[in-house]
């Protein structure tokens, strides 16, 4: 048998990838708002320091560049393990002043110099750790006092500013909370698979106790329903349906039970006589007449028995036929005129008045023949043989909503509307005293089937007169057959 599919199982790894991407995507996200934040935090205090030394040069006359840096203000420029580097050039490249944690000749590349906005940069430091500067481009204007006049700009030029500090502290920074925020919704969605997994298996816990409950369900307790007032809404659906499915099953044994013991009854009767009769005859065996009543009486029985076996093994044929006869246009008219002549001579003794009425004389159905004629003679039969003496039947053909119908009315004084849902019923007879031995109850139940293999169906209508109408109909309407 092939493995089935769980649905829990699937419901269970697809919330855990679920959690497991939410939580990266989360983690990235808000690394991404740290990491943005500590290095605009970073560069402003690089720009900060950068204005600083930048507020410190001034223009001399003749343009000649002088910074006014004391060392002793800002020690982080000295030598030492986490030295920081500045640099100032004029407008031509040229150095104007640096710290002195450059060590001999060492300088920054002039390729950084390329810019004349601000910028930012990570770079390798002079002592080979990572870093990271920042370049502004100042202008410096040259002032001059006079006695006689305010003061006034009488010169300017651009300067080049660069400050650098190392970033392995700014990286270490953001490692540290990268490794939390990784760890933090490993163990996040760690937390929400043990809680996924526990409400998937409370929350499923109503589907499993829906199955065992049907998995209990014995033939003998057909009875029992599954639908009660706990079930969740999103089962109910699911629980009505196998109840309206034990409803036919219950339905459908006791049909079986009914049929079997129906079977039963019939064939005791032809059975019993036959055993009557040679007990007889076996008590009598010196009367030749005896024994020859005996012998007839007791073959009348097993033929009566034969044609009861091969009625139901026909009825049981048509059950399992599946391939549709060989349909044709059929002309109702015709063939209802075929089975009147046949019946004209049991409705004379039976003083029963069959009235035609051919609205539609033209109205063709598509149908097998043969097996249309037999449905037609077992209805028109019934009607006969059921309706009271000097009562009239009534046979209609006519067209509605596009379709060709067949309708045989009679009375039927002692049927009631709850007989109407049983008349196809193997052996069903309204006479539950079974005393008429010329029919069994099968003629109905083969009709509805030749009707079931040639597409067509029966309808029985009870009037408020008391009068049965059986009708030939197609099994869907043209309309709906499209």
């Amino acid at each position: 048998m092939k493995r089935c599919h769980s649905l829990q199982r699937k419901l269970f790894w697809v919330l855990c990838v679920a959690l497991f991407s939410l939580g990266l995507l989360s983690s990235y996200v808000s690394y991404r708002l740290v990491r943005r934040n500590l290095t605009k935090e970073f560069d402003y205090a690089l720009m900060a320091k950068a204005r600083t030394l930048a507020s410190l040069v001034r223009l001399e006359a003749g343009g000649h560049l002088e910074v006014e840096f004391a060392g002793e203000a800002m020690p982080e420029f000295e030598p030492s393990r986490h030295a920081e580097y500045f640099e100032i050039r004029d407008d031509k490249g040229t150095i104007v002043e640096k710290s002195k944690s450059f060590v001999g000749n060492k300088t920054f590349p002039a390729s950084l110099y390329r810019s004349h906005f601000e910028t930012f940069e990570n770079i390798r430091l002079p002592d080979g750790r990572k870093g990271r500067l920042v370049q502004i481009t100042p202008k410096v204007v040259e002032e001059i006092e006079d006695s006689e006049s305010p003061t006034h700009n009488v010169s300017a030029t651009t300067v080049s500013v660069v400050v650098a500090r190392e970033r392995e502290s700014l990286d270490h920074a953001l490692s540290i909370i990268a490794t939390s925020l990784l760890l933090g919704a490993f163990l996040v969605s760690l937390g929400g698979i043990v809680i996924v997994l526990v409400v998937l298996r409370r929350g499923l816990h109503p589907v499993r106790h829906l199955a065992e409950k049907v998995a209990s369900i014995q033939p003998e307790s057909l009875d029992v329903r599954v639908t009660d007032e706990n079930i969740p809404c999103e089962l109910l659906p699911v629980a009505q349906r196998v109840d309206d499915l034990l409803d036919r099953l219950a339905t459908a044994f006791e049909r079986e039970r009914r049929y079997t013991s129906d079977v039963a009854h019939e064939l005791r009767t032809p059975l019993g006589e036959i055993r009557t009769a040679l007990e007889i005859a076996l008590q009598w065996e010196d009367d030749p007449e005896l024994l020859k009543k005996s012998a007839r009486d007791a073959l009348d029985s097993a033929k009566e028995a034969e044609t009861l076996v091969q009625t139901l093994l026909d009825l049981a044929r048509l059950g399992k036929q599946n391939r549709a006869p060989q349909m044709t246009s059929v002309k109702l008219v015709d063939v209802v005129e075929e089975v009147l002549e046949k019946f004209s001579t049991l409705a004379a003794e039976r003083h029963v008045e069959i009235i035609p009425n051919y609205a539609a004389r033209e109205a063709t159905l598509i149908a097998n023949r043969d097996l249309l004629v037999a449905v037609i003679r077992n209805i028109v039969g019934n009607a006969i043989e059921y309706a009271p003496p000097y009562s009239r039947i009534e046979l209609a053909i006519r067209e509605q909503d596009g379709m060709a119908l067949l309708s045989v009315c009679n009375d039927a004084p002692n049927l009631s509307q709850d007989d109407l849902s049983r008349m196809c019923e193997p052996f069903w007879r309204h006479d539950a005293s079974r005393t008429d031995r010329q029919h069994v109850g099968l003629g109905l139940t083969i009709s509805h089937a030749l009707c079931k293999l040639m597409r067509l169906s029966l309808d029985f209508r009870l009037t408020k007169e008391k009068r049965l109408c059986v009708t030939i109909l197609p099994a869907l309407r043209p309309a709906e057959n499209a």
